[in-house]
């Protein structure tokens, strides 16, 4: 079983890209984004 084995927390507070993919399957994703106060990712719908 493959999966992401890394320490998370420290990624995500290092991160100063608006969106980083750490990893991808077959169906999910694990994304860290960094945002600014007040700053929206915005809503996508998927239908």
């Amino acid at each position: 079983m493959h999966g992401f084995v890394k320490n998370i927390e420290t990624i995500a507070v290092n991160n100063h890209d608006f969106r980083h993919v750490l990893y991808t399957a077959k169906h999910c994703q694990l994304v860290v984004m960094a945002l600014k106060p007040q700053e929206e990712i915005g809503a996508k719908c998927i239908n």
